[in-house]
């Protein structure tokens, strides 16, 4: 019986001695200023300042690359997003509306002349 050790707290030598593990501190993301939650109203306050033409999009620059708050920060970003996503169809749509206004034009021209009124 004497080659079973039972005692699992005894230190044998040459081996570290067990240290109690320190408490972890739990963290709360309430008391974090960056993680602060943005109410509806906010996020129509922001919808409506971002959409002020320059200084709407400075703070739209602002806003997405700051880390003061990451909601406004990735509300910020999703708005660029959007922006940029509008701003690409309505290229497409310029594209298409040039490249057939001069069939369309040449089209009204001549339908104006073989129908007289």
């Amino acid at each position: 019986m004497s080659e079973y050790n039972f005692n699992m707290n005894e230190q044998k030598p040459g081996e570290n001695p067990v240290q109690n593990p320190t408490p972890v501190q739990q963290y709360d993301p309430q008391s974090d200023p960056r993680y602060r939650l943005i109410s509806s109203w906010g996020y129509v306050g922001y919808g409506i300042l971002f959409s002020i033409p320059i200084v709407g999009f400075v703070l739209l620059i602002v806003y997405s690359l700051s880390n003061e708050n990451y909601n406004r920060r990735n509300y910020a970003r999703s708005y660029f997003c959007w922006l940029l996503i509008g701003l690409i169809i309505f290229g497409i749509f310029l594209a298409i509306g040039v490249a057939t206004s001069g069939s369309l034009q040449s089209f009204l021209s001549n339908y104006r002349y073989r129908y007289r009124y």
